[in-house]
């Protein structure tokens, strides 16, 4: 006799797609996650506080939204296995700046609060595997002014 059926409901096949995706993730964006997750961490152990993290809109997405005192930061967390090439740092061209000031303004439409705090664009770069990350932070990496 084969087992019963789970009732089909819109939140239980939500669900069950939304476990069988995670299963399905490709290895590169588990890393970028816990790559993104290692650089909150650090962030907040330097004293930044932690606002949002990967805010996805239309015009890109942002990785991290952090305070440093009364700036508001938005941090590009990049991580390359090695240096070479041009590293992490060296990734951010300028298409991805405007992508990521795009999503900025997006982000700060309806957050009265945070559009009054000066803003800061940081990259924060990592390198290595597994345990032995390491971080280079570059503070105001880039500016922009997004049409």
């Amino acid at each position: 006799m084969p087992p019963a059926a789970l009732p089909r409901t819109p939140n239980s096949l939500f669900s069950n797609l939304h476990q069988v995706l995670v299963i399905l993730k490709a290895p590169h964006l588990l890393l970028g996650q816990h790559g993104e997750h290692a650089a909150r961490i650090w962030l907040e152990k330097q004293g930044l506080k932690h606002v949002a993290s990967n805010y996805r809109c239309r015009f890109g997405e942002i990785d991290l939204v952090m305070l440093d005192n009364h700036c508001l930061v938005i941090v590009e967390v990049r991580y390359r296995r090695t240096r070479y090439y041009g590293g992490a740092l060296g990734s951010v061209t300028v298409a991805k700046q405007t992508r990521i000031a795009r999503a900025t303004q997006h982000f700060l439409q309806n957050r009265l609060n945070l559009r009054l705090q000066p803003l800061r664009f940081d990259v924060l770069a990592l390198s290595g595997t597994g345990h032995t990350l390491s971080f280079e932070w570059r503070k105001r990496a880039f500016c922009c002014d997004a049409d």
